[in-house]
């Protein structure tokens, strides 16, 4: 066959890779008169990218012969699948190794969570670029390790925006609001990730005043960020100023943000803490007017307000409609309500719920231990 007939049918098998479908790329292969490295690299690429992978091993294995691209193929398809330990044998049999390679295996201990064999890897690897630091700087800082990223950051030659907003956000979302506006002040360029970073951090720490100031000051607060608009709203109900919420809220309707589930956990949730029943119902009735439809979330919240204002008979009814099974933070709230208006027989009830699930808080067996104590003195009461 003509090396253009190859090209061609290669052409074909790898565009039939690109779409997920295993069926058509191993009948096109299979009527192949003849394969080279791009038909067996497209084959194992369709198989992985599908996440057949003990397919994908099985042509690996097969292939005549083998590159780099290919083992690389495979070994991220083992790491998305998370399967660590298979992508650390492929990686120790590997006869050479590229920069992607090493950044593979970086992004499994990652994702598992292993930082002692990340630090290890780092350490061994002969060169790096800023996907090796970026993606052990993000590891650092979403296990807690603010010293080790700190130091990472710190000896880094180049680092990017990503970079820089791994560094922020770490800082912000621990409550190190100082070291976080250091950061953000360093920065030489700054994207909505970083600005949103910033902000979380001010209203997480009741920095209300610096938390707005930013919040007005930033050059996009279109559809775009409706993430900062649900940070500030939060800021807000945090700090128990629901008037300013509502405010802003309102605000947001007006400059024709369109808000989502989590804007409503953030306005429905202060509204239960604040005791608001009728300005839970009001904002519940906008949930259909903006086609956002009622999760979790919501439904606790409506459980909450109505158990804190004693409607303990319509916050067991909202439970009971909820179009989920209940949750332990549904249950748990209406125990709470019922431990504090002394409801027995509903406690009971509800407290049988929570111990069948499969996983609770063990506070939930404190509060129902004192709920049924508090019968058990009155019982007695009575008697004497």
């Amino acid at each position: 066959m003509p090396e253009t007939n190859l090209v061609s049918w290669n052409a074909i098998l790898s565009a039939y890779s690109q779409n997920g479908d295993v069926e058509r790329p191993k009948l096109a292969f299979s009527k192949m008169p003849e394969h080279d490295i791009v038909s067996w690299s497209a084959l194992l690429a369709a198989f992985a990218q599908a996440g057949y992978l003990e397919d994908a091993k099985i042509v690996l294995d097969t292939m005549p012969e083998k590159n780099l691209v290919a083992s690389n193929v495979m070994l991220s398809a083992y790491v998305q699948a998370c399967r660590v330990e298979d992508a650390k044998s492929l990686f120790d049999g590997l006869s050479e190794r590229s920069i992607v390679s090493w950044n593979a295996m970086l992004a499994a201990y990652a994702q598992s969570g292993d930082m002692e064999r990340l630090k290890e890897l780092l350490d061994q690897m002969p060169l790096h670029n800023l996907i090796s630091w970026n993606t052990c700087l993000s590891a650092f800082a979403q296990h807690g390790q603010l010293k080790n990223a700190k130091r990472l950051f710190s000896e880094m030659v180049d680092r990017d925006i990503v970079s820089w907003s791994i560094m922020l956000g770490a800082y912000a979302q621990t409550g190190f609001v100082g070291e976080a506006e250091e950061i953000y002040n360093a920065m030489p360029q700054r994207n909505l990730v970083c600005w949103n970073s910033m902000l979380s951090g001010y209203g997480d720490s009741g920095q209300l005043s610096k938390a707005r100031q930013l919040f007005d000051e930033m050059p996009e607060r279109d559809i775009r960020n409706a993430a900062a608009w649900n940070t500030m709203i939060a800021a807000y109900a945090q700090s128990s100023q629901l008037e300013s919420a509502m405010a802003l809220f309102d605000a947001m309707k007006l400059e024709g943000i369109q808000p989502d589930a989590n804007t409503f956990t953030v306005v429905l949730g202060g509204c239960a803490a604040a005791g608001a029943v009728a300005e839970v119902w009001r904002n519940w009735a906008l949930l259909a007017e903006f086609g956002v439809a009622a999760i979790r979330e919501h439904y606790s919240c409506a459980v909450d307000v109505l158990g804190r204002a004693g409607m303990l008979e319509e916050s067991e009814e909202v439970l009971a409609a909820m179009p989920f099974v209940p949750d332990d933070v549904a249950l748990g709230t209406l125990l709470g309500a019922c431990w504090t208006q002394s409801d027995v027989r509903r406690g009971e009830s509800v407290g049988g719920l929570v111990l069948e699930m499969e996983q609770h808080s063990p506070s939930r067996y404190v509060l129902l231990a004192n709920l049924l104590a508090t019968e058990t003195v009155d019982r007695t009461v009575d008697v004497l």
